[in-house]
């Protein structure tokens, strides 16, 4: 295989690390400001996990139930640890993680870059740490599983450090069991590049997972989560998966964002796959660009043929795979403008603020965003359902069960046991579901609240309520209003 060309380094290119890592110190300054502690619901159901396991209670959602309902246990334990050892609770734990994270991806690009591409990573923070698809994201476990992927990696191909790359992918699979599928890639690599087994790297790969996976089995019964049967059974088609997609892209950039995204993206492809082409040699950003996107499109086909239903935080690999390859694309078109002045000394200068123009569309709208939103959650739901279970919290009895179909803060907050109408953390009712016979459960458990959430009321609520013996008992208890989420009243309807 031809060798993989060093880059020089060079005066510019540290001045240019010096400029994203002062980039990325004030971006992340400005969003741990304004979103610490902040996250989607889902990502509170892992905090639960990591919030009990750290007191004491176990690796469980609710008291004396085992069953795995998050699909970051390795995460959870990460954020407990934080919790138990350093005192820094799971929200903020998890804020601090996806910064770092962030910061990573960014530090790792300009370690592949090199010199000739010194202005990309710039670009790259300026965008990845504005965007607000990733700000939304803050907390979860896909941006630390993103940056320890990519470090993998960079271990493998730019260091050939097996055994450190085995310990990265095996922390990005602890993160997100998903990434098996980027691990498996690399190896499948390190392979071909070898000609023999990279046992190293397997052996480090694969022996943290397996000590898991082991303990899981002896825990919960399976090494595998519940989540994928609660998932599958909001199923969706991959049109329907594909248009949820673009949907959610539609709200993070301008209609102009996303055709500059997909435009400047093609492009940076394009140039990327010319200069492979010209190269006698092949270049560490062509082995490992190829890698990532190949684990990138792996998950994409999962996700897919799994059939669950379209969630954001799938997305962030993808989502900032495009914004690298965009941002490489106006780095690149920036450099070809710069080049055809006769003064050399401004040509790095222009080559930035051309570069930083046409990457306009893509962080404009965030930042923006970034700054009306600033001390208020991105997500609607948390201030909402944080007072839901601010009130349980108060006026429930310890023992006292509420059926709800968003669990996350609630369950949270609450630290009372919760029916999870959806069945991520209880089988049983996905069982239920599947058969018709959600009302009969729900009636079988008999919670002693049931949270009537507008937004699902045609879907889970109505269903419930119209079971005979559980309707006329449950009446309204508490009302929580927020305008930023439907506007309806969430209402708490309690049993006597």
């Amino acid at each position: 295989m031809p060798p993989i060309r060093p880059h020089p380094v060079t005066r510019f290119t540290l001045k240019s690390l010096a400029l994203s890592l002062l980039a990325v110190a004030l971006l992340a300054t400005f969003l741990a400001s304004g979103f610490w502690g902040d996250s989607y619901d889902d990502a509170y159901i892992t905090y639960q996990y990591a919030q009990r396991w750290a007191r004491g209670d176990g690796l469980t959602f609710n008291d004396g139930e085992r069953v795995l309902g998050t699909s970051a246990p390795g995460y959870a334990l990460a954020l407990g640890g934080l919790d138990r050892w350093a005192g820094i609770e799971p929200p903020a734990g998890g804020s601090l993680l996806s910064l770092l994270a962030l910061g990573g991806l960014v530090l790792l690009l300009g370690a592949m870059a090199g010199p000739r591409h010194a202005t990309w990573p710039l670009l790259f923070a300026l965008t990845a740490l504005t965007c607000r698809w990733n700000i939304e994201m803050l907390g979860a476990e896909t941006l630390p599983a993103a940056a320890l992927g990519t470090l993998a990696v960079w271990l493998a191909l730019r260091r050939d450090q097996a055994t450190a790359a085995g310990l990265a992918a095996a922390a990005a699979m602890l993160c997100r069991t998903d990434l098996v599928l980027l691990a498996t890639l690399l190896g499948a690599v390190l392979w071909w590049r070898q000609r023999r087994p990279p046992w190293r790297y397997a052996l480090a790969g694969l022996l943290p997972p397996a000590l898991l996976g082991i303990w899981l089995t002896s825990y919960f019964g399976s090494p595998l989560p519940a989540t994928l049967a609660g998932k599958q059974s909001e199923r969706s088609d991959a049109l329907g998966y594909s248009a949820d997609q673009w949907h959610w892209l539609g709200r993070t950039l301008t209609p102009s964002g996303r055709a500059a995204l997909m435009i400047l993206a093609a492009i940076g492809l394009l140039i990327w796959i010319a200069s492979r082409r010209r190269s006698g040699a092949v270049s560490f950003l062509a082995s490992a660009g190829a890698v990532l996107a190949a684990g990138v499109l792996a998950l994409q086909a999962f996700y897919r043929l799994a059939g669950v239903p379209f969630a954001p935080w799938y997305e962030v690999a993808a989502l900032n795979g495009l914004l690298a390859l965009a941002t490489f694309g106006a780095a690149r078109l920036g450099a070809l403008v710069g080049s055809r002045l006769p003064t050399s000394g401004l040509r790095p200068i222009v080559a930035g603020l051309v570069g930083l123009a046409l990457s306009l569309p893509l962080w404009q709208p965030g930042l923006t965003w970034a700054v009306a939103q600033h001390g208020e959650p991105p997500d609607p739901r948390q201030e909402l359902y944080c007072a839901v279970g601010e009130y349980l919290a108060r006026e429930a009895p310890p023992s006292a069960r509420v059926a709800a179909v968003e669990i996350g803060v609630l369950g949270y907050y609450a630290d009372r046991p919760v029916l999870d109408l959806v069945g991520l953390i209880d089988p049983a009712v996905v069982a239920a579901r599947a058969d018709g016979r959600l009302g009969d459960h729900v009636a079988a458990v008999d919670p002693t609240y049931l949270l009537d959430a507008p937004v699902f009321r045609q879907r889970f609520v109505d269903e419930v309520l119209g079971t005979p013996g559980i309707g006329g008992r449950y009446r309204p208890a508490a009302a929580f209003v927020s305008p930023a989420y439907e506007g309806d009243p969430v209402v708490l309807l309690r049993r006597p």
